[in-house]
This record gives C-alpha cells, structure tokens and sequence, in this order.
C-alpha cells in the first residue's frame, strides 16, 4: 500500500467520532519517545532559524535537518538512525543542548548559534 494512501486512511480514522485515541497519540505511538522529543525539538530548531535568518543564510539551499540532542542519548540515537534514511539534499545536523541549538554541522563547515 502507498504511504500517501496508508496516511489518508489513518487521519480518515482520526476522524471518526469513535476514535479512542488522538492524533498526538497517534503521532507518538509511531515516532515513539525519543521521536517525540526529537520533533519537538525540531520544532524549538526552526522557530530558531526563523528568528536568525543570518544562521540559516550560511547553510546550504536546501538540506535534510538532524536534530541531535546533546543531553538525551536515548532520542540522538533514534535521530542518528533516522539520518541513514534517503532524502534530498545534504544533511545539516543541529547540535542542541538544553532545549537550545548550539551549532550545525553543514557540508560547508561548521555555523555557531549567536
């Protein structure tokens, strides 16, 4: 079965009134623990680019973002596995400590969070 057609029909069943469980859940259910805290994560990581736009004009066009947190092993595993996966374009790894990115590792060098 296709992803996109596997997708439809869990959010279909989301939807459905009797549906004992959330879309969080779900979610989470899926990425598991340490995926949860890794998009949560990578969330804080884009809100950061946003908010830096001189951070993210120093990494390339496009890229696959990793977000690597420093201080829970269990979820810079998972993003770690995860990275092996295929995708377009180069991988920026985020480095974050604490809720807050410290640098990305860019195919061009290393760019330091202000």
């Amino acid at each position: 079965m296709e992803r996109e057609t596997l997708e439809a029909q869990i959010l279909a069943r989301l939807e459905e009134p009797s549906t004992p469980f959330t879309r969080e859940d779900l979610r989470r259910a899926i990425l598991g623990e340490p995926g949860e805290r890794v998009l949560e994560a990578g969330a804080e990581v884009s809100a950061f680019l946003y908010a830096h736009p001189e951070v993210g004009a120093r990494l390339p066009g496009q890229y696959r973002l990793v977000v690597l947190l420093l201080d829970d092993l269990e979820a810079l595993a998972w993003a770690l596995e995860g990275a092996q996966g295929s995708g377009e374009g180069p991988v920026v790894y985020a480095l974050v400590r604490g809720g807050r990115p410290l640098a990305f590792l860019a195919p061009d060098g290393v760019v330091l969070a202000p």
